[in-house]
């Protein structure tokens, strides 16, 4: 569809909500669906687990994550998981473009330094063939649009296909299944120094982890992490 078309498309058929189909606002949510979103409160500055109190986690005491900040604004539960889910298992890629702008507008009114690139949590070529697309860099786009931050979608690649974070239960498990599977392109090494990376949903934070250590091995010095959402740990 062309610009024209899309731009008769929007104006002869208004927009509606995602969630529940009913009249929406510009970024195709209602007033309640964006009124009922899961807000992350109190998140630890290290990982976003929601906490009672304090700062940073336990865990993130013990162990710091290699982010210098982590952004992500929403819990990892209804309506919200089911926009997600709809864009991961139903390509339904209008979805993407809200979860991105949502994300955005977070950034801006929380405050941003905004990084030399995005980068997007990379699939494996066999992973995105199955798929058809990769979830995190059509998160990005239009985050990208908004912010004017280029996207870096060959920075990192995945090396293996490893199997899903999701079908594994426990969070040792998880940084196991991602040890050692992402490298970054030789032409990039050394050049980028600060880089946003985009995921869709953190839960253990194994592979956004194991992601920013390569970075990190290749020379960038100021990594962040944002997301839409953050799950609670399986």
């Amino acid at each position: 569809m062309n610009k024209w078309l899309r731009i008769a498309h929007e104006w002869l058929l208004p927009r509606h909500c995602l969630l529940c189909l009913g009249p929406a606002q510009s970024i195709n949510l209602c007033k309640g669906c964006r009124a009922a979103l899961p807000r992350l409160e109190n998140p630890c500055e290290g990982c976003a687990t929601p906490l009672v109190i304090g700062q940073r986690c336990a865990r993130c005491l013990k162990r710091p994550p290699p982010f210098y900040q982590v952004r992500i604004p929403y819990l990892y539960a209804d309506p919200l998981a089911g926009l997600i889910q709809a864009l991961k298992y139903r390509h339904r890629l209008a979805a993407a473009a809200v979860l991105g702008s949502l994300l955005a507008e977070y950034l801006e009114t929380h405050g941003f330094a905004a990084p030399q690139c995005i980068v997007p949590v990379p699939l494996h070529p066999e992973r995105q063939r199955q798929r058809g697309f990769n979830q995190s860099l059509e998160i990005a786009r239009a985050l990208s649009a908004r912010l004017a931050v280029p996207i870096a979608a060959e920075f990192a690649r995945r090396n293996r296909a490893t199997a899903a974070q999701a079908s594994l239960q426990s969070a040792r498990e998880r940084r196991q299944n991602v040890r050692g599977a992402f490298s970054v392109n030789e032409k990039n090494s050394g050049s980028v120094r600060h880089v946003a990376i985009i995921d869709d949903v953190v839960t253990t934070g194994a592979t956004v982890i194991a992601l920013a250590g390569t970075l990190r091995s290749a020379g960038v010095k100021h990594i962040e992490l944002w997301s839409i959402a953050r799950a609670r740990d399986p």
